[in-house]
């Protein structure tokens, strides 16, 4: 495996003036699930969670083989190339069209809607890493559709991981107390929570709680989201936002979509990401 992973990366790296992989919607998925990030042995990660940026790039072919000599464990091999190719990609993508971007999204979400099962602290803590650099390649303006529906779903992650921490540790730690129930209002909601169910392994544990850990990629995610944003909504738009998130607004949302692109496409990407944040308010209490 380790070897064909070489053979990838070599030949995305003599070809770099050619868009190998916009047209290869699934192999960042089929790539994706060959890691073993499970595992803190074998976890790699493209860059030190205290310096997290959206400007890490791909390594040349001659470096990485370099690096490569810092891990003993063949997994961990496999890990570095992975995060390489995966880097090529969101770079060929980044260059690409809306179209292109917008299939390689759409990919993911279908990954991560089947990844849920196979979901551990760190596998999630790369997922929302890499979506955060698919996400500061659309342009701001542009970025309502990339956000809805996408956002929710790690929203999703993210409560279930923290319920699943908080869970944990009140199963093996005597001494920890929860100061709300861990239940949904929602029959639903509670259903989904129950099925997702697990206890965190103390590799999760110690990686949720670390200085430079789950939350450091948490805040880089919340931080590349919002990034460009700061004005969304001026004073003017206040009552004009209030319409538009209303449900009577709904009915005429394609029109004024076509005769006010701009300002929509602001109000919008600013609603997904107030929504997405309140949701994010409940894992502080």
């Amino acid at each position: 495996m380790l070897e064909l992973l070489l053979r990838i990366d070599k030949t995305l790296d003599a070809h770099q003036d050619k868009a190998l992989l916009l047209e290869a919607d699934e192999l960042f998925n089929i790539v994706f699930k060959i890691t073993y990030y499970d595992d803190p042995d074998t976890s790699v990660c493209n860059a030190p969670l205290s310096d997290l940026t959206t400007d890490l790039t791909f390594q040349s072919h001659s470096t990485l083989l370099a690096a490569l000599e810092d891990h003993a464990m063949e997994k961990a091999k496999i890990n570095c190339v992975v995060n390489n190719i995966l880097l090529h990609h969101l770079q060929q993508v980044g260059g690409g069209s809306r179209d292109h971007k917008m299939r390689l999204l759409i990919s993911l979400a279908e990954f991560i809607h089947s990844a849920i099962k196979m979901i551990s602290t760190r596998r999630l803590a790369r997922i929302l890493y890499y979506m955060a650099l698919l996400y500061s390649k659309i342009e701001v303006l542009q970025q309502a559709p990339f956000l809805m529906g996408s956002i929710f779903t790690l929203g999703g992650l993210l409560k279930i991981e923290v319920r699943n921490y908080l869970q944990t540790k009140r199963k093996y730690e005597p001494d920890f107390r929860v100061v709300s129930p861990l239940v949904e209002e929602s029959n639903a909601s509670e259903s989904t929570m129950q099925r997702y169910k697990r206890d965190l392994t103390n590799a999760d544990v110690e990686f949720f709680e670390a200085k430079h850990g789950f939350l450091s990629v948490v805040t880089f995610f919340v931080n590349t989201l919002t990034a460009g944003k700061r004005d969304s909504i001026t004073a003017q738009d206040a009552s004009y936002y209030l319409d538009f998130s209303g449900f009577e607004y709904g009915e005429i949302f394609d029109e004024e979509k076509r005769s006010r692109p701009d300002l929509v496409g602001r109000l919008e990407s600013a609603h997904y990401i107030l929504c997405f944040l309140f949701d994010l308010l409940q894992f502080c209490f």
